[in-house]
């Protein structure tokens, strides 16, 4: 009979002498069970032990290929468990239950399951926007299991082994920015499952920028119309964050040493995780125009002409600088091999300038913001007058 052992029967010689066969006695009955573990642990091969209830070993045996291990008991009572190795402890591996017990009298025991401990992880993302967007994962690490975000934000580890965990969260591209994009999460050898997972909040959309030089720029968001004043970039490639979806335009701020050509439109729904090119085309040159209060307490801005073929622009004004004599101006040079600025601040009432120009030469690759120009001074000019008698055309006086 499947799963009961009798005593030997011995070879019988059967004749009308020995009308009577020997009794068959039970000696015992077939314990068996089974063993089910995930890949990462092989069942087919591990010890199982049979133990008395006072803890003596009984048997020792294998489990087999199919997972399936088997016992012959006398009636009483014991105790079987599976053997995990330090190894296996140390990567997670815990056996449910840790031991059963088996009560053997009169018919065979029910079979014995022995089962992997593995917990569910569940916990949420927070978007910007619900539902939440297609293809948000959480990873654990190590092991490399992955979720994937459901519309309502919640997500669901199943079956992680007991251990510690990084959990990291990514949207499709790198596109979105989080408060914390990684976590970690214990997960006991006795937790309750589900185990609460940590909730990652969505900061914004990611722009990555490669500036060819350090710029201030202002950002404006299309939609709301608000401006980000003093977005400083970094040279190279450099991320920040931002925080509402749509369309922004970065434009080079008056702050800003180098400059864009035009503004750069950037869209969080088409190009967030793309880097950005921001390609500086001219760079500001500055100085400054002394003008003593005994010439021009009263002064309030000189124009200076701006010519040569860096000029982005044909005048300029200075301005006063406040509490001082000194008035500051700001031009754009364009790049280029040999460029040339040529500055000329120009006469206002009886004030003459000295020098009349400076000249400043613009490279094709600057990286560095110009020293600022040699100043100006202003001195007071004579004026003279006259006429040519006979009046006559195309006489020039020099003085």
């Amino acid at each position: 009979k499947d799963g009961v052992f009798f005593t030997s029967l011995q070879a019988l010689a059967v004749s009308s002498a020995t009308p009577k066969l020997a009794n068959l006695v039970v000696t015992g009955y077939a314990v068996c069970g089974s063993v089910e573990l995930s890949a990462d642990f092989a069942a087919a091969g591990r010890g199982v032990k049979l133990a008395s209830a006072d803890g003596a070993e009984v048997e020792r045996t294998v489990v087999k290929a199919d997972g399936s291990f088997c016992f012959e008991a006398a009636p009483g009572a014991y105790v079987v468990s599976v053997e995990v190795s330090a190894a296996d402890a140390a990567a997670g591996l815990v056996i449910l239950p840790s031991t059963a017990t088996v009560t053997v009298d009169d018919a065979v025991p029910a079979r014995v399951v022995f089962s992997q401990s593995t917990i569910d992880v569940r916990g949420t993302v927070a978007c910007l926007s619900t539902p939440c967007a297609a293809g948000v994962t959480v990873t654990a690490s190590p092991g490399g299991a992955v979720a994937t975000v459901a519309p309502s934000g919640e997500y669901t580890l199943a079956r992680v082994l007991p251990g510690e965990y990084t959990l990291t969260v990514a949207a499709p591209g790198d596109a979105w920015c989080f408060v914390d994009e990684s976590a970690p999460v214990v997960v006991a050898r006795d937790a309750a499952s589900p185990l609460a997972g940590p909730t990652f909040v969505q900061r914004g959309f990611k722009l990555v920028t490669v500036a060819s030089h350090d710029m201030v720029l202002d950002v404006t968001h299309v939609a709301s119309g608000e401006v980000a004043s003093g977005f400083e970039v970094t040279a190279g490639e450099a991320e920040t964050c931002l925080a509402e979806p749509g369309i922004y335009r970065l434009a080079s701020s008056p702050a800003s040493c180098f400059s864009l050509g035009s503004q750069v439109s950037f869209d969080t729904a088409a190009d967030a995780g793309s880097p950005l090119a921001l390609t500086a085309t001219a760079v500001a040159v500055t100085g400054q125009i002394t003008v003593a209060d005994t010439l021009g307490a009263e002064l309030t801005s000189v124009a200076v002409a701006v010519s040569g073929s860096a000029a982005a622009d044909t005048v300029v004004t200075a301005t006063r600088v406040p509490g001082s004599d000194a008035f500051g101006y700001r031009v754009l040079a364009k790049f280029g091999a040999g460029a040339e600025l040529v500055l000329e601040p120009q006469p206002t009432g009886v004030l003459l300038f000295k020098p009349a120009s400076r000249t400043v030469v613009v490279g094709a690759g600057a990286t560095k913001c110009p020293s600022a120009v040699d100043g100006f001074a202003a001195v007071r000019g004579i004026y003279l007058s006259g006429a040519s008698t006979p009046a006559m055309a195309g006489i020039s006086v020099a003085a």
